[in-house]
């Protein structure tokens, strides 16, 4: 399997996938199209002009838009662990998500951060967010996910549940920046960090640092 220089990681449906232009002449890049970003490869005339591209589709965020349908061009079906693996050997990955956009240099072994700064319009983007850091778990990756803003939002009522195998069972830090989120530190499950990011925090709280490969969901 070609080890891809460039990634790109695509969420959001509302943004037409590009490739960053610090990418031409490289000798392989990977594009991985997952949550509503999968809707992408529904068309032709979405990814057509990224012939030379690896395209790949999240299985499973796939499925639960297009069923059993083929992705268009010659995008093809993948798991997050691909995309994970893909990602250790990268040189640098753009991030194109719901929460925002991201462009960060890597090198292997360099610590993931997971930042999450969106409030989930509905269970399924909740879901998705979840499933993406519980891949980085199950691979044992050095990662930590960040909650900043509405983001927040993730940590509440029902999505709380989900986030709670975390703490419960020390898979990934968890922490949260509420500095710019209506609600405060007392919604949140008891065991996440609170703090804000690259800058001192206050006493109790944690330190944010921001030496970290940034994957923007």
């Amino acid at each position: 399997m070609p080890v891809p220089h460039y990634i790109a990681l695509v969420r959001d449906f509302r943004v037409e996938p590009a490739w960053p232009t610090q990418t031409a002449g490289a000798e392989t890049s990977l594009l991985f199209l997952h949550a509503d970003g999968v809707l992408h490869a529904a068309s032709e005339s979405a990814i057509g002009h990224l012939g030379d591209v690896e395209i790949v589709v999240c299985e499973t965020s796939w499925r639960r838009r297009m069923g059993s349908a083929a992705p268009a061009g010659h995008a093809r079906r993948g798991t997050l662990v691909e995309f994970f693996d893909r990602l250790d050997r990268a040189a640098c990955v753009h991030c194109v998500g719901l929460g925002g956009t991201s462009a960060t240099r890597h090198s292997p072994g360099m610590r993931l951060c997971i930042e999450i700064g969106f409030a989930p319009a509905d269970d399924c983007q909740r879901r998705e967010a979840l499933e993406f850091a519980l891949a980085a778990a199950a691979l044992e990756l050095d990662a930590e996910v960040r909650f900043t803003g509405p983001g927040c939002e993730h940590l509440t009522a029902t999505g709380a549940r989900g986030w709670q195998q975390f703490l419960d069972h020390d898979l990934l830090p968890l922490m949260a920046d509420v500095a710019e989120w209506r609600g405060g530190p007392d919604r949140l499950p008891a065991g996440v960090k609170i703090g804000r990011f690259d800058t001192p925090a206050s006493p109790g709280s944690a330190v944010l640092p921001a030496d970290r490969t940034i994957l923007r969901l």
